[in-house]
């Protein structure tokens, strides 16, 4: 779970507030975000998500929390409720 949640820090850092969870590598490369990955980066994006997917209970906690400590807001897509303190 650990490593589950650094990967979260990490994708925090090098995505900012555009960083969800939930949101697929795809979705970088092709959706809105129009290559914000590399297409290497979103493979390891994409593998990284598997983890915190399985093994953490709700993965926008920890990107939430993660985000705010950077002083930035998430900004999940308007159709998902993020989680507040």
């Amino acid at each position: 779970m650990d490593d589950c949640q650094k990967m979260i820090a990490y994708w925090t850092k090098r995505l900012g507030g555009d960083f969800d969870p939930e949101r697929l590598a795809q979705e970088y490369l092709y959706g809105g975000l129009l290559h914000v990955l590399a297409e290497q980066e979103a493979q390891a994006y994409a593998n990284d998500q598997k983890c915190w997917m399985y093994y953490l209970d709700d993965p926008r906690v920890d990107a939430a929390q993660n985000l705010r400590s950077a002083g930035i807001e998430p900004t999940w897509r308007e159709d998902v409720a993020y989680p507040t303190q």
